[in-house]
């Protein structure tokens, strides 16, 4: 299905209002009616601001700024054209790969606007950012890094070559929205050198937990060194267990007790939100994760309100029908019902949807699979497929069998120059 504002609003929620910058004509106004929310729109040009000021003279919840988004405050050129598009393609920027691509447009005219950064305009908490601004993107960001706080979900065109001078292409854009915790999701190409995109805010509360016990401490320094090789991910990594004595990990959850696996795990997770990586004790990372793959698909959950992704499809959903891809990674849906629908496979989950799991079991890893995957609670569960040509997630699993050493597993602590530690000596 292509890429649209409506597809993206349609899942997304809640929206306190939109903030349009390069309105045009206002097209988009008929989506934006279905949801009842105010939106701003904001366009430089004035043929182009005339329509909407006659559009939306009396319409309530509508605003209209008439000035181009940018990094400050200028006076600056616009190149117009009117005939072929309309304007749709008038740009603060110069024309180029863009003559060449689309040689009946005409950049006939030049225009005087006001450039004025988003941060000086809005004052409103609206939390969707829509950007149609012809290779002005980043520009527009970078005068609004103070309403981005708010931003939940931008929706913006990008280029992946330059068709004005100087604009910015989607990877200079997925560094600068980054440190803002927005994370790219999907991306259509309309053609080789532009297309649209979308970000939405993974989330501030993302952490890696590993279900562990004391009797199982010599796995902890392996994992924590072959994770701090293969997993660059600045996530805080939190050790559940009984005893922590002597651990290697940013943090640790245990109160000297074992109540046993699934109750240990339950109270290691008891008020978390957002999105927990789930990883076992003795699944030992061999090779570097995909750390884009997994920034996007949390960001993913968050928007299609997806409870659990399994990042190791082992087994996968039983149909191997793709529904997505990320990084040419495909993806499918477990439906309920499905052996294994629960699993200890590495996987984001929503804290929530996996303490209703939690709840539902007890006793071990193994009862939280088999009888997991029986219990009757709604979620969205998806999956990498076994199919895919690529795993986002490499491990040996698994490190311990009944009780004792995998030989695998020491061949790969051999190879990675790692040891086991037992009692303070290494093994």
């Amino acid at each position: 299905m292509p890429l649209t504002i409506e597809s993206v609003l349609s899942k997304f929620k809640p929206i306190s209002g939109v903030v349009h910058v390069g309105a045009h004509h206002g097209q988009e106004w008929s989506t934006y009616k279905k949801y009842d929310i105010p939106v701003i729109f904001i366009e430089p040009c004035q043929d182009a601001f005339k329509i909407l000021e006659n559009k939306f003279a009396s319409t309530k919840n509508v605003t209209l700024f008439n000035c181009a988004a940018g990094a400050s405050n200028f006076t600056t050129e616009m190149y117009v054209e009117k005939s072929n598009n309309l304007g749709a393609s008038n740009s603060v920027l110069k024309p180029k790969k863009h003559l060449e691509q689309y040689p009946e447009i005409k950049f006939t005219e030049k225009e005087t606007v006001q450039v004025i950064p988003l941060d000086n305009l809005i004052q409103n908490n609206y939390n969707i950012l829509v950007i149609d601004t012809q290779g002005y993107e980043l520009e527009v960001l970078k005068g609004a890094v103070n309403i981005l706080k708010n931003i939940d979900c931008i929706y913006t065109e990008a280029n992946r070559e330059e068709l004005y001078e100087g604009c910015a292409m989607i990877d200079e854009i997925d560094k600068f929205l980054e440190p803002y915790n927005l994370i790219r999701t999907q991306a259509d190409w309309r053609s080789k050198s532009w297309g649209d995109a979308v970000y939405i805010k993974g989330g501030k509360n993302k952490h890696i937990i590993i279900p562990s016990c004391y009797k199982y401490k010599e796995c902890w320094y392996p994992l924590n060194e072959l994770m701090k090789k293969y997993v660059p991910l600045d996530w805080p990594t939190i050790l559940i267990t009984d005893k922590a004595d002597g651990h290697p990990f940013e943090k640790a959850k245990h109160d000297g007790t074992d109540y046993g696996w699934v109750e240990n795990l339950k109270k290691g997770i008891e008020n978390m939100s957002g999105t927990i990586l789930f990883l076992q004790d003795d699944f030992f990372p061999d090779n570097f994760w995909d750390i884009d793959f997994i920034e996007k698909a949390t960001a993913l959950m968050k928007q299609e309100k997806i409870e659990c992704f399994r990042l190791y499809p082992c087994p996968g959903p039983i149909d191997e029908i793709q529904i997505g891809e990320i990084n040419g990674i495909t993806y499918g849906k477990i439906h309920k019902g499905e052996p294994y629908r629960v699993s200890c496979q590495a996987a984001l989950w929503d804290p929530e949807f996996l303490m209703s799991i939690l709840n539902k079991v007890s006793g071990s890893a193994g009862n939280f699979e088999i009888n997991g995957s029986m219990v009757d609670v709604a979620g969205k569960v998806y999956s990498v497929l076994r199919s895919s040509i690529k795993w986002p997630v490499s491990y040996l699993c698994t490190g311990i069998i009944r009780g004792e050493w995998n030989p695998d597993a020491f061949s790969l602590f051999q190879k990675e120059g790692v040891y086991v530690i037992n009692n303070g000596i290494k093994i």
